[in-house]
């Protein structure tokens, strides 16, 4: 008899197969779920987008009146004007020097600049004897006294070997009129893409005309130390007109150093008090404020650009460069369209929250100001979503206060060395002790019983603490510890043959 198999089992739904099965059948519904919201949500977000984009450009053109009424107000100010034959000269002359020309001015619409071919390019100078330069004034400007060392043998050279041009510019300077060069901030204001110069070269050859009053007054030859440290007061006079904060940032190094030699000179007539009391009390705060009011304009050109190219202008970020644009035009235009409203009410806000900063400012006493808690004001502080385009000056105002203390212990010192003239011996007090910068604040002088007189500021300021640190980030000039010492019986130092 033939065995009967048993029959086969029907084949089981595994597990895996039906969870795939609705999962199928939710994925369907989402989908038909998604475009049924699709259909009412693609024409709410491109309302939205419309509104934004409109709205957003209406708003933006109605705020920007102010600011367009500012610029117009702020470039009458500085009408378009062009170099005069005193710059045009000393364009000539300082290619001599080794380090270019000035401002770079060639040629103007009555005259033509004629340039001798310099015996160094810019950037050589800048790496080798700029350098050296600024070393050798900083160990002098630690010395807290009169004493100058002799420069080193290569800047001793270039001194004897440029001789006959710093004497040029000496006397150009004296006999002529204040150097001005081309202004045309018409253009400039408020566009982000046009370079403003970095008077580079002007502080090169000021510390080339500190360095020679430094050396003149260690021989003795007085006169023309006193004439020199003229034409370095002229020239800084000259670049204070120029309404741009690095202009003005400019102007406070070369006053500080200006301010540290003349503390070592002798025989400094009388007439320096009333000149070094009015630049500071309003000469270096003034056009410290006019060079930062020029910055509440720099985003006004964000209406100007594309999104994308206004973006690769500020140093926060780091796209491509110019030669070369990863992005479709697709998207560059998305990006334009969605971001301008943004950046042109970024560009107003940025605008009233400098304006403030400039009115409030001068309000604030040098000694007792603290970046931090005054940025935190109203109308100051930076809004929420407008972080980086917020005030980001507060702390160049201790710029001003460490160069106004600067000159005032400078005033202080000429004082000392005046009164010591007249009596034959430092004297054994000082009237008129009090700062003039500070609030509540005294300079200290003390006569020791060996006849040598010392001189310090009263308050201990942590942002004007000096730091010998090379690597610090709170590195601080030369100079910062606002003290100085005198000898008895100061006279005149012999001459060095």
């Amino acid at each position: 008899m033939r065995q009967q198999l048993p029959a086969s089992p029907k084949r089981p739904l595994t597990e895996s197969g039906h969870l795939g099965r609705k999962l199928l059948k939710l994925l369907q519904r989402l989908l038909i779920h998604l475009f049924k919201i699709l259909r009412w949500v693609t024409p709410v977000v491109i309302g939205l987008l419309a509104i934004w984009v409109i709205g957003g450009n209406l708003l933006a053109a109605q705020q920007e009146k102010r600011v367009d009424q500012a610029v117009e107000q702020y470039i009458q100010q500085f009408p378009t004007t062009e170099t005069n034959n005193s710059a045009l000269k000393l364009e000539e002359l300082s290619t001599g020097l080794g380090f270019g020309k000035i401002l770079g001015t060639k040629v103007t619409p009555t005259r033509y600049l004629h340039l001798p071919t310099p015996k160094a390019d810019q950037k050589s100078f800048v790496e080798t004897l700029g350098k050296d330069l600024s070393r050798y004034l900083d160990s002098q400007f630690k010395q807290p006294n009169d004493k100058i060392d002799a420069p080193p043998e290569n800047i001793h050279q270039y001194l004897v070997e440029h001789a006959i041009e710093l004497e040029a510019v000496r006397t150009h300077i004296l006999s002529s009129e204040l150097p001005r060069w081309e202004m045309s901030y018409i253009r400039a204001v408020g566009d982000i893409g046009i370079a403003l110069p970095s008077f580079l070269s002007v502080a090169n050859l000021q510390k080339i005309l500190v360095v020679d009053i430094l050396d003149k007054t260690r021989q003795g030859q007085l006169q023309a130390a006193l004439e020199t440290l003229e034409v370095s007061w002229k020239l800084n006079q000259a670049l204070q007109e120029q309404p741009t904060l690095i202009a003005q940032l400019v102007v406070i190094i070369n006053s500080s150093w200006q301010a540290s030699v003349m503390r070592k000179m002798q025989e400094l007539p009388t007439a320096w008090q009333e000149r070094l009391n009015r630049f500071n009390k309003y000469d270096l705060p003034q056009s410290f404020l006019k060079g930062l009011y020029s910055e509440a304009f720099l985003f006004v050109s964000a209406r100007k650009y594309p999104a994308l190219s206004f973006f690769k202008s500020l140093p926060v970020f780091e796209l491509s460069d110019s030669s070369s644009n990863p992005y479709p035009q697709w998207f560059i235009s998305l990006s334009d369209l969605v971001f301008k409203p943004y950046l042109r009410l970024a560009a107003v806000d940025y605008f009233d929250r400098m304006r403030q900063l400039v009115l409030k400012l001068p309000e604030q006493d040098f000694c007792a100001f603290d970046p931090d808690t005054f940025s935190k004001q109203p109308g100051i502080a930076s809004a929420w979503w407008n972080p980086y385009l917020g005030p980001a000056w507060v702390n160049q105002w201790h710029k001003v206060g460490k160069a106004a203390l600067r000159f005032e212990l400078t005033q202080k010192v000429l004082q000392v060395k005046e009164a010591a003239r007249r009596q034959s011996s430092l004297p054994k007090q000082i009237p008129g002790i009090e700062s003039s910068i500070c609030r509540d604040a005294q300079w200290l002088y003390q006569l020791a019983p060996d006849g040598t007189a010392s001189i310090s500021f009263g308050k201990e300021l942590d942002w004007m603490k000096f730091r010998n640190d090379p690597h610090s980030p709170l590195q601080y000039a030369p100079g910062d510890r606002l003290q100085y010492s005198f000898k008895p019986k100061q006279s005149n130092p012999t001459p060095v043959p």
